[in-house]
């Protein structure tokens, strides 16, 4: 029994090694996507439900900036 444990453990170990460079695929496509929106804003509603614990409804807005692109055209401008 201990063996076809060890057995089953030492093939999973060499498929997940395999799906290596799809994770490292996934998360260059996923880098690539985010890379390509320059600017957003999400605004958000948190609320908590833990019994014994208050808290009210906070709204929250994010604002997100690719400063690289934004650097590189200011530069532009200026001609630095």
């Amino acid at each position: 029994m201990k063996r076809l444990v060890l057995i089953a453990i030492i093939l999973l170990s060499k498929i997940t090694a395999i799906d290596d460079s799809s994770a490292s695929s996934i998360i260059e496509k996923t880098e690539r996507k985010f890379r390509s929106v320059e600017d957003y804003q999400v605004n958000m509603v948190i609320a908590i439900d833990i019994p014994a614990f208050r808290m009210p409804k906070k709204n929250y807005t994010v604002f997100t900036l690719q400063l690289v692109k934004k650097d590189q055209q200011l530069r532009k401008l200026l001609k630095l």
